[in-house]
Parts: structure tokens; sequence; C-alpha cells
């Protein structure tokens, strides 16, 4: 897939849903500070576009200055739109995932915790509920790779 370039008007971010081969993600605990979105909640490595960066340019960059890992192979997962919240202006959102190596570690630059969660579990973690359903459409793409493997 080749890179989407947005103009740089547009107010873009981009985030990585990383799993492992079980399923679970990698979720960054959000730190509690008003003025951010979803403060105190559980969410991807994201983070706002540069001018002239490509959406996966983005998602490559804040997963590396929030968690010290470097991506492998990324794949377009979802757009979307957020709404202005409390402060917080609105902004479309891209999506990749990608599997973890299992070798690369993993460190916490940014927010309180970076922790890969079971998707059994999710449930019991303040997550926004629409990154619940992200996971499960990464969780059929990951099967479907799997499926693909084994032809």
């Amino acid at each position: 897939m080749s890179a989407l370039l947005l103009p740089e008007t547009a107010r873009t971010a981009s985030a990585v849903l990383l799993l492992r081969e079980d399923g679970a993600a990698l979720f960054q605990l959000r730190d509690a500070k008003p003025g951010l979105r979803d403060e105190g909640c559980w969410g991807l490595p994201a983070g706002h576009s540069q001018p002239g960066e490509s959406a996966e340019a983005c998602a490559r960059r804040e997963m590396r200055e929030e968690t010290g890992y470097v991506c492998g192979g990324l794949a377009w997962l979802a757009s979307f739109h957020l709404a202005p919240e409390r402060g917080c202006p609105p902004v479309t959102v891209t999506v990749f995932w990608g599997r973890y190596d299992q070798t690369k570690p993993l460190r916490c630059f940014e927010g309180q915790e970076v922790r890969f969660l079971e998707r059994a579990r999710a449930a019991s973690y303040p997550i926004v509920d629409y990154l619940l359903g992200i996971w499960d459409i990464a969780l059929r793409a990951l099967r479907a790779e799997f499926v693909q493997r084994e032809r």
C-alpha cells in the first residue's frame, strides 16, 4: 500500500494497533491530564501528523517516540473522524496494524504505562468503545493472514 499524504491544513493523527500472535494488543495508559482526549484511559500509541507527513510515517514515528519500538510491516486498518471533545479539536485518525515481533523491547516514554491487553479481558479496562471495534477488525485481519500462510 502506498502512503497517503494529507493536506497540511487538515488536523490528522495516526495510531498503531500492535498485535501479538495470541491477539493481545499493545495499549498505552494515557496520562490523566485535563485537555487530553481520553485522559486516564487505555489507548493506542498515536499522535498528530507533522506537516506533509504521511499517515503511515506518522504512525511509525509515534510508535517509536512513545514506546521505542520500530515497527516492521504495517497495514492500513481504519480511518475515522473524532468530533471536538472538552477542548480537543476534531481530528481524522488513521489506524494501522502490525505484528509484534516478540524480540524488540517495548518501553513507556509517554503516558503512564504500555502493556499488551487480552481482548477477552478488555471490558475490565477503561478503553474507549470505538477502539474495541477496531481491535476486532485487526483480529480478523490477523486470522485471515494466518489462514493465508497455512495454505
